[in-house]
């Protein structure tokens, strides 16, 4: 049952990649994303119920937001030898309970610092996909976060994607 609904979601999103996107998965291979997807489903699932990681060279810890207020996290990850941009993000609240997450996938980025920067404006388009109003953006790149909290002033490709994310972010009750 759980594979099934794996594959119904993935038809799914098949079809939305082709309609919205314009891209096109190729059928065959609905039932190894499937698979591979209950995969990664349940080992996240069988994890143990802990916001620290331990990295070799440092510990990551994951602070709540407070009561009332949702923090949504964002990373990107580089494919560089084929030209691609993956961007996780996900929204928890006070008590560590993920709301919801989001995978996006993007192609012709190769610049690390642009793609943090799209990370942050997807991370507040997710925001406004879920209607939210008071939100905390949390991403590990310090220079992204410091040029969009300064509107420091930059006419590159990453000073326009931050123009256009303090642009949405204007629309929220708290950020």
């Amino acid at each position: 049952m759980e594979l099934f609904a794996m594959t119904v979601r993935g038809i799914w999103q098949r079809r939305n990649k082709l309609v919205f996107e314009g891209s096109f998965l190729h059928p065959t291979l609905l039932p190894q994303n499937a698979s591979q997807q209950l995969a990664d489903f349940k080992a996240v699932q069988l994890a143990p119920n802990s916001t620290t990681r331990i990295h070799p060279n440092h510990v990551v810890t994951w602070n709540p937001p407070p009561v009332g207020i949702i923090k949504i996290n964002w990373d990107a990850a580089l494919w560089e030898a084929h030209d691609r941009l993956r961007i996780g993000l996900v929204a928890r609240d006070h008590e560590g309970s993920i709301l919801a997450s989001k995978i996006v996938a993007k192609t012709s980025c190769v610049v690390p610092l642009l793609a943090e920067a799209i990370g942050v404006f997807q991370a507040v388009i997710f925001a406004s996909e879920l209607n939210l109003e008071s939100v905390i953006f949390e991403g590990d790149s310090l220079q992204i976060v410091q040029d969009l909290n300064l509107h420091k002033e930059r006419w590159d490709s990453v000073g326009l994607v931050l123009l256009d994310t303090r642009t949405l972010l204007s629309r929220f009750e708290n950020w």
